[in-house]
C-alpha cells in the first residue's frame, strides 16, 4: 500500500496480499453429511485452483519476486540513485524470502521531485506482482487528494498527510503475528515523501564541492539527515509520529537530487519508449542536449541539479520532438515518395494562415503499404486526441457505402457531416479509405469543399484536411517499381515525376497523388520488429534475433512468384502473425510441461 501526506508525506503505497483461508466448521451429525461437506470442500478448492489460473489470486502464479529482474530493471530504468538500489533490493529480498517475517516492511522513500520515488515504487510492484500497479493487491493512496483536511484526521484514520494521521497504520507494522487472524507481517508498506528533500540537495552540493564522486555518498550518513529532517519538520507526515519513534520503518531511503548527465538518461529512455528512435545508438545527441536545456536548475551558480528532476521530461521531449519528419522517418518504411510529400504540403497547409484551398492528399498503394498509418500519424500530429478526435472521421467505403441505390442518400449524409464538423471546427479532417470500392458518382459531392471558396454559406473549408485512401494503380506501382530494381536502380532512386501520369494524378482539386510502393523484406522485419517490441515480447528491437524474424517472415506471402521480393500483404497482416508464432511458442512449452 502507499499512502501520500497532506503535509511532506505525499504518498503511501502499500504492496498487500494475505493468503486467503478457508474456514470449515463441521458438525459430526451424520456421516452422509460429513461426506457431502468434504466433496463440497474438494469442489471449491478445484473450482478455486481454476479461477486463479484466469482472474489474480493471493498465488505463486500472480505474486512472486524474481530478484535478478528486480536488480537489472533498477539498474537500467533508474539513474543516479546508487543507495536507492542497494537498499531497496537488499530489503525486498530479504523481506519476501523469508517464510515468516518478523514484522511487514516499511520503506520510507525521501527526496525532491522527480527524483524517482514514485518511480522505484512502480517498478517493486513489477516485479512482485505479474499485473503490476494494476493488481488488486497494489493500492496507491495520495494523501492531498484522500486525506486533504487536517480537521478530519479523526475520520481519516490513515498519511501530505496531517500530523497523526499516519499513526494509525502503526499496528500493521508491529511485531504481532496476527491481528483479528490477519497476519500483516507479508505486507509491504512504502511511504514517499518530500520531506528532507533540502537537507539531502544539501548535503549532496557539499559533497560535491568537496570533489568527491557521487557514489561515494553513504547511506548511514543520510540516514540520519532524513529522520532528524523528517523528526524536526512540522508539516511533515512523520512529525512527532509513533512510526519513527518506536522503529517501525524498516528504512529511510534518500533519493538523491539528479544532474544533468542524469537527465539525459532519462531523455534517452523517454525517447526510446516513445518511439523516436530504434535503439539508443540512433538517438541524436543534439536533440536530448535540446530537452535536457528547456529543464530548470539549480543552484543559481553552479545550474548542477534539476528542480524537478526528470519529472517533465516527458512532457518536454513531445515539446521538442512533435516532428512529423521524425515520426515518419522512425514509424514508417520503405516509402521515402510518401515522407517528402506528405511533409512538404502539410508543413505548408498548416504553417498558412489562409490556405488557398482544403488539403486533398490521395494515398495509392497495394494493401499494408502503410497508407491508413499514415494517415493516422497526421492525425496525430494535427489533434491532440489524434484519431480519437471528434473532428477525425473515417469512412470506410466498403461499410458506409455499399450500396449503389442509395448513392442519393449517401451523398446528403456526406454534406452534412462535412459542414457540421467543419462548422465546429475549420481544421476538421476527413479520411475516405477504400475509395476504388466506393460507388461510382458518390465522391463528387467533396468538390465544393475542396475548391478555392473563401467560404460556402457561411463556413471556410480552407484549413480541413482531405485524405483519399485507395488501390487503385497498386499494380502499375509494384510494376514500376520491380522494373526500377531490375534496371540496377535504388528504391529510393525512383522519383514521383517518372511514376505519375495525367490518368493517375487529378490537376484540379487533389493536391497530391501520393505513390506507396510495395514493401520488401527488409521492411517487413523492421515491422516485426516494432511489433516484438509493442507487444512486449522484446524489451528491445536489438534483442530481437534473425531466426526469430525469419520464422515471422516465413508465414508470409511475397511476389512476383520468381523473385518473391515484396510482400503480397505488406505490413498489415505482421500482427496476427506474431501472434500466431506466439501461441505456437506457448502451447509447445505447455505440451513440455505436460509430458
Amino acid at each position: 500500500m502507499l499512502l501520500k501526506n497532506a503535509m511532506h508525506f505525499p504518498l503511501l503505497l502499500v504492496l498487500m496480499c494475505t493468503f486467503p483461508r478457508c474456514v470449515a466448521l463441521v458438525e459430526p451429525v451424520t456421516g452422509l453429511t460429513f461426506l457431502g461437506g468434504a466433496l463440497l470442500s474438494g469442489f471449491l478448492a478445484s473450482f478455486n485452483s481454476i479461477r486463479c489460473q484466469l482472474k489474480e489470486c493471493c498465488t505463486d502464479k500472480w505474486v512472486r519476486l524474481n530478484v535478478t529482474e528486480l536488480s537489472l530493471a533498477l539498474d537500467k530504468r533508474l539513474h543516479g540513485q546508487h543507495l536507492v538500489k542497494n537498499a531497496v533490493l537488499k530489503h525486498i529480498k530479504a523481506h519476501l524470502n523469508a517464510e515468516n517475517p518478523s514484522k511487514a516492511l516499511a520503506l520510507s522513500f525521501h527526496g525532491g521531485t522527480g527524483t524517482g520515488k514514485n518511480h522505484v515504487s512502480r517498478i517493486i510492484a513489477e516485479h512482485v506482482y505479474k499485473r503490476g500497479m494494476k493488481s488488486q493487491f497494489v493500492h496507491i493512496l495520495p494523501s492531498t487528494k484522500e486525506f486533504p483536511h487536517e480537521e478530519m484526521v479523526p475520520l481519516y484514520k490513515m498519511d501530505k498527510m496531517p500530523p497523526g494521521l499516519i499513526d494509525t497504520v502503526k499496528p500493521y507494522l508491529d511485531f504481532y503475528e496476527q491481528l483479528d487472524g490477519v497476519n500483516y507481517r507479508k505486507a509491504i508498506f512504502i511511504f514517499l515523501s518530500n520531506t528532507a528533500g533540502k537537507e539531502i540537495s544539501r548535503h549532496t552540493l557539499d559533497h560535491w564541492h568537496t570533489g568527491k564522486k557521487r557514489e561515494d555518498i553513504k547511506l548511514s550518513d543520510m540516514e540520519r539527515i532524513v529522520t532528524t529532517a523528517a523528526v524536526n519538520t512540522k508539516d511533515s507526515g512523520l512529525w512527532h509520529s509513533d512510526l519513527l519513534i518506536r522503529h517501525m520503518i524498516s528504512a529511510y531511503i534518500p533519493f538523491l537530487p539528479l544532474e544533468r548527465r542524469h537527465i539525459k538518461q532519462c531523455v534517452k529512455d523517454n525517447l526510446l519508449e516513445k518511439k523516436f528512435y530504434k535503439n539508443e545508438k540512433e538517438i541524436n545527441a543534439e536533440k536530448v542536449q535540446e530537452i535536457v536545456n528547456e529543464l530548470t536548475y539549480y543552484p543559481q551558480d553552479e545550474q548542477l541539479f534539476s528542480v524537478t528532476g526528470c519529472k517533465r521530461v516527458p512532457e518536454k521531449v513531445d515539446f521538442i520532438m512533435e516532428d512529423l519528419d521524425l515520426s515518419l522517418d522512425n514509424n514508417l518504411f520503405g516509402q521515402h515518395l510518401v515522407k517528402n510529400v506528405v511533409v512538404k504540403h502539410l508543413k505548408a497547409h498548416l504553417n498558412a494562415k489562409n490556405p488557398p484551398k482544403a488539403l486533398a492528399l490521395s494515398f495509392h498503394g497495394t494493401s499494408g503499404t502503410g497508407k491508413n498509418y499514415v494517415s493516422k500519424i497526421i492525425a496525430e500530429h494535427v489533434f491532440r486526441l489524434g484519431m480519437r478526435s471528434k473532428f477525425v472521421h473515417i469512412l470506410p467505403s466498403t461499410k458506409v457505402f455499399q450500396l449503389e441505390h442509395l448513392v442519393p442518400q449517401y451523398k446528403e449524409q456526406f454534406k452534412d457531416l462535412i459542414e457540421r464538423s467543419t462548422a465546429t471546427c475549420e481544421r476538421s479532417m476527413f479520411i475516405f479509405d477504400e475509395m476504388d470500392k466506393m460507388p461510382p458518382g458518390l465522391i463528387d459531392v467533396v468538390k465544393p469543399y475542396l475548391d478555392f471558396y473563401e467560404q460556402l454559406d457561411g463556413i471556410d473549408y480552407r484549413k480541413a484536411i482531405f485524405l483519399f485512401l485507395s488501390n487503385t494503380a497498386a499494380e502499375e506501382i509494384s510494376s514500376h517499381t520491380l522494373a526500377q530494381l531490375k534496371a540496377g536502380k535504388q528504391r529510393e532512386d525512383i522519383v514521383l515525376s517518372g511514376l505519375w501520369h495525367s490518368n493517375l494524378f487529378t490537376k484540379h482539386m487533389i493536391s497530391a497523388a501520393v505513390p506507396f510502393l510495395p514493401l520488401e523484406r527488409h521492411h517487413i522485419k523492421q515491422c516485426i520488429r516494432d511489433k516484438l517490441v509493442e507487444k512486449k515480447i522484446y524489451k528491445h528491437r536489438n534483442l530481437i534475433g534473425e531466426d526469430k524474424l525469419q520464422e515471422v517472415l516465413n508465414e508470409l506471402s511475397f511476389y512476383p512468384e520468381d523473385e518473391k521480393l515484396f510482400s503480397v500483404t505488406g505490413c498489415k497482416r505482421v500482427s496476427e502473425k506474431v501472434d500466431y508464432k506466439l501461441v505456437h511458442i506457448c502451447q509447445s512449452i505447455l505440451k513440455r510441461k505436460l509430458r
